[in-house]
């Protein structure tokens, strides 16, 4: 990307895209926590409960990189400020349906926003950002993070106390959040993509790179499966490896903010050690705590779960620094590949990990997962380590 329009304080333009997103992440989260509401509601089935649950992950996450394809060509920030007002509105509307498929059309509509602002607000975070382009990217992820656990603590006991309909007065934060956006002058602002001639071939998707996208996009997923399915079936693995189900569920939350803190870690270490780097400790120290997770019993398993966790997390930045080195000239394309893809992808993998833990038992298949985390170690050694000097030159400050 080239020319910046509309620029006035970098700080702030970065403050309201995290505020943004926070919120966006947000308003993708305030309905699973009270799907078991909906079901009394609308008598749903778990199956139903399952399918609102997928059309939340599939529309937030699947169509990222299509988006960010698009927006490569010319990014308009405003679209930051059209996708927070969007998804508020049409998730705070979910408390006062009373049909299953508006429900389905609703969530499906709302977590498209989701798709739009993630490759965007991710891209103009390294563009205002300082020489820390890591920290800063980090700093962008760990706050949609935090969100999660923000929404499930807000949306929980408000309808508790007042039902569904009260979910409608979630809209007013966001509302909130798209004016202090707008006086921060974010919408004014555009990044246009620059034309280089001389680097024509270079711009274009050829098999070399078809095939390392692909490659660089297998990373997170995995990543993703394992993390979900700690996530979903955490608690039932723990307490058959002999954890108390209290402490289980501690340490389902911990592992939570330890991918939050590796996140943050990953970033900020790769400003100074290296992208590749960073990413190979997180693929060689992940691999080792997982082994230690699927094979060892009692409460001594929390120490490598949690470690695992933070581990893995070190290499989300980082990675998308990397995919984005290969197509420099669609930076919007490569966070859509490996950061919003991989989550959906991640989600369905915790589907086909519980059918077939339905059929051979939840430990016996956690012991398998020991296998996509070998193959995504072998495919870290081998990113070319000379890519992260074409980031640097392809991204210029400020």
């Amino acid at each position: 990307m080239g020319n910046r329009k509309g620029i006035k304080n970098s700080s702030l333009i970065l403050l309201s895209i995290f505020l943004g997103h926070f919120f966006i992440d947000f308003y993708s989260n305030i309905v699973p926590p009270v799907l078991y509401l909906f079901s009394e509601k609308l008598s749903l089935t778990l199956a139903q409960q399952g399918m609102v649950s997928a059309f939340i992950v599939a529309s937030a996450s699947i169509f990222q990189p299509i988006i960010g394809y698009y927006a490569d060509k010319r990014t308009r920030a405003w679209l930051l400020l059209a996708s927070l007002l969007w998804i508020g509105l049409f998730m705070s509307l979910t408390g006062v349906i009373n049909n299953y498929y508006l429900l389905l059309v609703a969530v499906a509509l709302g977590g498209l926003a989701s798709s739009v602002f993630h490759p965007l607000g991710s891209a103009l975070t390294i563009k205002f950002s300082s020489s820390s382009k890591g920290t800063s990217l980090s700093t962008f992820l760990i706050i949609g993070g935090l969100a999660m656990p923000a929404a499930s603590a807000i949306v929980l006991p408000l309808t508790i106390k007042f039902g569904l309909n009260a979910i409608a007065y979630l809209l007013i934060p966001g509302v909130l959040v798209v004016i202090f956006m707008y006086l921060a002058g974010l919408h004014k602002i555009t990044v246009e993509q620059e034309v280089v001639k001389e680097e024509g071939q270079k711009s274009k998707l050829g098999i070399y790179k078809i095939k390392w996208l692909s490659l660089l996009v297998l990373i997170p997923t995995i990543r993703n499966i394992v993390f979900r399915a700690m996530i979903t079936f955490g608690i039932q693995y723990l307490t058959l490896k002999s954890v108390g189900l209290n402490l289980a569920g501690l340490a389902v939350t911990l592992l939570l903010f330890a991918d939050s803190l590796g996140t943050f870690f990953g970033g900020m270490l790769a400003d100074r050690c290296g992208y590749k780097n960073i990413v190979i400790i997180s693929g060689i120290s992940g691999a080792i705590a997982a082994a230690f997770t699927f094979w060892m019993k009692g409460s001594i398993i929390l120490i490598p779960l949690l470690i695992m966790g933070f581990a893995f997390a070190l290499s989300s930045a980082p990675i998308v620094f990397i995919t984005q080195s290969l197509i420099p000239r669609n930076i919007n394309l490569a966070t859509g590949l490996v950061f919003g893809l991989p989550m959906g992808l991640g989600g369905l993998g915790a589907v086909i990990f519980g059918k077939i833990a339905d059929a051979i038992g939840l430990v016996a298949t956690a012991k398998y997962l020991i296998i996509p985390v070998i193959i995504m170690t072998c495919i870290i050694f081998m990113i070319p380590k000379e890519w992260e000097t074409e980031e640097l030159l392809c991204m210029p400050n400020k």
